[in-house]
């Protein structure tokens, strides 16, 4: 069974190379308004995992979200969508 993993940058990195996935990026715009980028992969155990940061042109408007609600988005746009 597959699943959709959020890993911290040096965790992304380190699983990214054990799995030798190839990384992508995709554009998601979350509920509150700001578009996003999302850097992800596919591991060779059919699990897709993605780095649990949003990367916008706007970081300071990231700041003032909160950042549970914005991790729960992350992961709902990216588990539908993906």
């Amino acid at each position: 069974m597959s699943a959709i993993v959020h890993l911290e940058p040096k965790e992304f990195i380190e699983t990214m190379y054990e799995q030798k996935g190839k990384m992508k990026v995709h554009p998601y715009v979350l509920d509150c308004g700001i578009a996003t980028m999302i850097y992800m992969f596919d591991g060779t155990d059919g699990n897709t995992y993605y780095l649990d940061r949003a990367f916008t042109a706007c970081p300071e408007v990231i700041a003032h979200q909160d950042k549970y609600r914005l991790h729960a988005d992350m992961y709902r746009k990216v588990a539908l969508i993906h």
